[in-house]
């Protein structure tokens, strides 16, 4: 989420972003009340590409971004709504679903 350290590239999402914002407070508030661990830092909205532990060459990854900024990869439907755990360890993240919730029919 930063230039200067990067171990996660990401596309934001712009349409819906308050709705998705408005969600992550609600289970955030709910999680906390059921004495769940929640950090509540600020939440972006987003569709994670890619993952690095390290990267040699820094420049060619911003200069990638840099030229997809504006992008409009289109749009999509949501049908199933999962809420994981994720676990960084020394061979990566490790995800577990905690709760998996149908939108559609």
């Amino acid at each position: 989420f930063s230039p200067d350290f990067i171990r996660v590239l990401f596309v934001s999402l712009s349409e819906g972003e308050k709705k998705l914002k408005a969600l992550y407070d609600s289970i955030g508030s709910l999680l906390a009340s059921k004495g769940v661990g929640f950090d509540g830092n600020d939440y972006t909205p987003h569709v994670t590409i890619a993952r690095a532990k390290y990267l040699k060459d820094k420049t060619s990854i911003i200069k990638f971004v840099e030229r997809y900024k504006t992008y409009d990869f289109g749009s999509f439907t949501v049908g199933n709504v999962k809420l994981k755990e994720s676990v960084l360890g020394s061979s990566g993240p490790a995800y577990t679903d905690l709760y998996s919730k149908a939108l559609m029919p």
